[in-house]
């Protein structure tokens, strides 16, 4: 069984989808959004430094863990039945809510802030439609800053 301190370091290609299923499914909106629209990068270079020779270790080991955090968050967050536990719903989607504003995802936070702030009256097929374009938007974020900040990858098994 896996530990969360060896999960922490993740494989750039890794995350939730394979690069194949990534590739081969319809374009959502959050496809067409450039990089700023999806990602708060003054945020971002606040955490890890503005260039390679300032980059935080800490904060990477940081990212890692938000990164092993949220594909758990998200788990929960499809394992709960909708219809039946919208409590449950809105309070892990406030949860990575607040950690995807953190880190800068900005368009992953509105989309969790959506479903939270509307679950008593957001239709299931909204929240579905809301959902998997918040998954989407995290899982490209995560490629897009693991592009930018080449250093979160070096040494990642």
């Amino acid at each position: 069984m896996e530990t969360a301190a060896s999960a922490a370091r993740l494989d750039p290609l890794q995350f939730s989808h394979t690069l194949p299923q990534l590739i081969q499914r319809p374009l959502s909106n959050i496809d067409i959004m450039s990089d700023s629209e999806l990602i708060d990068w003054e945020q971002l270079e606040m955490i890890f430094g503005e260039d390679e020779e300032d980059f935080d270790e800490d904060m990477a080991e940081l990212f890692h863990e938000f990164v092993e955090d949220g594909n758990i968050q998200f788990g929960k967050i499809n394992e709960s039945e909708f219809a039946a536990d919208k409590t449950k719903v809105a309070k892990e989607s406030h949860k990575l809510k607040g950690s995807a504003s953190n880190f800068g995802f900005t368009r992953v936070a509105s989309l969790l802030a959506h479903i939270e702030d509307e679950i008593e009256s957001i239709t299931r097929d909204d929240f579905l439609s809301s959902l998997e374009q918040a998954r989407s938007g995290f899982d490209r974020s995560i490629a897009t800053v693991m592009e930018r900040y080449p250093a979160l990858g070096v040494g990642q098994n």
